[in-house]
């Protein structure tokens, strides 16, 4: 028999002007089991759940620059959402 299971993961982007963070968390079946955080060019990496620290090393190098790529797409949209709300304010 088979079971399902939900993945899925949140990307939350915050922006000024000189720091800029992409948080990611990652859940399977409403239980978190990684958290990764992005500042610049600093990247953290945790793992909420004990199986998740068997994963190989080439997983998390992954999450890792998909996290750091997040952030600069996010950088990106929410310069252009600033400068937007900025022409349309006069």
């Amino acid at each position: 028999s088979h079971s399902l299971h939900h993945f899925h993961y949140f990307h939350t982007a915050l922006s000024c002007l000189w720091e800029h963070q992409c948080i990611s968390v990652g859940y399977v079946d409403n239980m978190q089991f990684q958290c990764c955080d992005s500042i610049e060019e600093i990247t953290r990496m945790e793992t909420c759940a004990p199986p998740m620290e068997k994963e190989r090393p080439e997983y998390w190098k992954e999450l890792k620059l998909e996290v750091k790529n997040i952030a600069q797409s996010a950088r990106a949209n929410l310069w252009t959402l600033l400068h937007y709300y900025n022409q349309s304010e006069g």
